[in-house]
């Protein structure tokens, strides 16, 4: 830190704000792929069964490999 910019620290302040938004941005981003995953695996395999999901899951299938798979959201 700077003492210069004392009290305010616009610097620090400005490079948390940024590196908030580009969290922020990230996340959404997150939250769309999984989204649209979602609604891809819905159309292509129908509705997920949970039970089928829990047993290939049990069985050390990867969500790319197991069919009923959904992202929670």
């Amino acid at each position: 830190m700077n003492p210069a910019e004392a009290p305010y620290y616009k610097g620090a302040t400005i490079g948390l704000l940024v590196g908030y938004g580009i969290k922020t941005g990230c996340h959404l981003a997150l939250l769309a792929y999984m989204y649209f995953t979602n609604v891809t695996r819905d159309k292509s395999y129908g509705p997920a069964n949970k039970e089928a999901s829990n047993e290939a899951g049990m069985r050390d299938q990867t969500e790319f490999e197991n069919k009923d798979f959904r992202y929670v959201l």
